[in-house]
């Protein structure tokens, strides 16, 4: 574990340790792992046993407020996840610090519930996580979220005090049925990010057994907006799951306005009768 990340375990005790003993506190983690093994075709790599995620964090509450701060470790480094601070009035949930910008299913879902091992690639069209505040509520059937953010945490120490990236999203979510096993989700979101410098689209495999990059755009200067706009439905009726998104990002070039799209369906039938968790809300 890298220097960084034993500073910021030893910041989580430190937090759960000075708790008064009137707060309402959980420490919370998880790990996964990824194993590889090649049939064939020695040259492509070696069998071997991967990290691909280990977090741990408090929440809980203290008075009329709650908490939230998960770290990611790794062997390399250590980063924030979810660092906020939120309250309740009335029908509304404020929040404020780092926490996943409202826009996409995914924000919903978080990777305790996919039914497959990688996040879509509709997600790197997303703001992600950002030093922001926003509101988020129901009323009835409808749910609705709305945010504005700067960089995220990590994003201000690697490029100092001077933020490149600003903006908003927001999101409006409609589950006419969600009942026990039996899910009908439609929802829309919008997000725009205002830049002062340049952005760049980078993933890959989640799995650290492939550097296969998926999509690599580069370092795309001269844009000075990119908005994103998607759609999303999830149908779950007991251990038969349809989930799909449809995104478009547009940017606001100098000499041109190139688009990028993305969309995905993934179908899951478990045999076992188990199902697809589903929690309705509009932020995460």
């Amino acid at each position: 574990m890298s220097r960084r990340g034993c500073f910021l375990f030893l910041l989580l005790a430190v937090m759960f340790a000075a708790m008064p003993a009137s707060a309402a506190v959980e420490l919370d983690g998880r790990m996964e792992m990824d194993a590889v093994a090649f049939v064939s075709a020695p040259d492509a790599g070696r069998d071997d046993l991967f990290l691909r995620r280990l977090k741990l964090g408090l929440r809980g509450s203290v008075r009329h407020t709650g908490f939230r701060l998960d770290v990611k470790m790794s062997d390399e480094d250590a980063e924030f996840k979810d660092a906020w601070l939120g309250t309740d009035i009335h029908a509304l949930h404020l929040r404020a610090g780092q926490f996943k910008m409202p826009c996409g299913l995914m924000n919903q879902s978080g990777n305790w519930h996919l039914v497959f091992p990688e996040y879509p690639m509709t997600e790197d069209l997303t703001p992600g996580r950002c030093l922001g505040a926003g509101f988020s509520g129901i009323r009835g059937d409808l749910g609705y979220a709305a945010a504005v953010h700067g960089m995220g945490i990590d994003d201000y120490r690697e490029s100092g005090a001077n933020p490149d990236v600003d903006g908003w999203a927001a999101r409006l979510v409609w589950a006419p049925r969600r009942d026990r096993g039996r899910v009908l989700h439609f929802g829309v979101a919008f997000a725009r990010r205002v830049s002062r410098g340049a952005f760049s689209l980078d993933t890959g495999p989640e799995t650290d057994a492939s550097a296969l990059d998926l999509v690599a755009t580069g370092s795309l200067t001269g844009i000075d907006a990119l908005d994103t706009a998607g759609l999303e439905f999830l149908w779950i009726r007991r251990n038969f799951m349809v989930q799909s998104e449809v995104m478009r990002a547009y940017l606001e070039a100098d000499a041109a306005n190139p688009a990028l799209s993305g969309g995905y369906v993934q179908l899951s039938w478990t045999p076992y009768g188990e199902w697809r968790s589903y929690v309705f809300k509009p932020s995460r």
